[in-house]
């Protein structure tokens, strides 16, 4: 039950999280802040002496961030306390906006993006509390929880690098905020239906829970975990690649490719239910094409 972490090809760090994994994270959030949960999950990393998480917000190390979380690929202790980064550092970009363990906890995996060499990510306390008022002001209008409509947001935002044939490990830098103020300003019915289809979801999820004494909360969670496959054994390199799956009733739609097993099949993930992602497993290449 603990995460795992994998170098993308264009350097990225992502991080995926088993049923497992995605069940502790669920069980112990709703009790415990997230450093501790992320420093205990990612301890068998850290303890060793690689992948080591912090906080930018501390200064210790300098990184030239703020408030956000960071993970270094090798730490280095002075004499007088202060912290080193060795080798290469990652960021999450959308901290003010978004959590990597409720991430993990949705979707089985998350993104830490790799810090350039000589240029420090653009970070700033102002931009970050702009970007959260925002949310929180749009959330508070169209009636949904501001953690669903980050990670609305954050999915409009992955679409459309998508659809330019980029894939989700190569989405550059990514600005939350602005993509939310487009969505409400020109898509305002696009927001409506989100929350149509969250009230949609809930009620799903009340009935269920009524049903089996289960709180919602609690529901949710199982939910999405019964639509996520076991372990993802390896990240694939995408390269660029757009895919489809071929349903059962023959349609090709839109895919992630999150993983490939040993044996050549892969694990994918398509939107199935209201306000819900399934994740496919074992799917044989035959039912997989792609584009570039």
């Amino acid at each position: 039950m603990l995460l795992t972490m994998t170098v993308h090809e264009n350097g990225d760090l992502i991080i995926t999280a088993d049923n497992g994994a995605r069940q502790r994270i669920a069980e112990e959030r709703r009790e415990r802040d997230f450093w501790t949960v992320f420093l205990e999950m990612t301890e068998h990393y850290w303890a060793n002496g690689s992948y080591t998480p912090f906080d930018a917000g501390q200064a210790n190390p300098f990184v030239g961030l703020t408030d956000t979380a960071c993970i270094a690929e090798h730490m280095d202790a002075k004499d007088d306390g202060t912290n080193v980064v060795v080798g290469r550092l990652w960021f999450f970009e959308d901290w003010a906006l978004n959590d990597p363990l409720e991430e993990l906890k949705r979707r089985g995996r998350t993104v830490f993006k790799l810090a350039p060499a000589t240029e420090e990510p653009p970070s700033t306390p102002d931009a970050h509390r702009r970007g959260y008022d925002l949310a929180e002001a749009i959330a508070a209008e169209y009636g949904i929880p501001i953690g669903e409509l980050r990670a609305y947001a954050s999915e409009r935002l992955a679409e459309g690098y998508r659809e330019r044939g980029i894939t989700d490990g190569d989405i550059g830098t990514s600005d939350v905020s602005i993509t939310l103020s487009q969505i409400a300003q020109h898509e305002p019915d696009a927001l409506r239906q989100e929350a149509a289809r969250l009230r949609e979801r809930n009620d799903l999820v009340s009935s269920i829970a009524a049903r089996t004494g289960r709180s919602e909360e609690e529901t949710l969670d199982r939910l999405q975990q019964l639509l996520a496959p076991a372990d993802p054994p390896t990240v694939p390199e995408t390269g660029g690649r757009i895919y489809e799956y071929r349903t059962d009733g023959g349609e090709w739609v839109r895919c992630d490719l999150l993983t490939t097993n040993p044996d050549g099949t892969h694990m994918i993930e398509v939107q199935r239910l209201p306000g819900l992602r399934e994740y496919v497993y074992d799917v044989p290449e035959e039912r997989i094409r792609w584009s570039s």
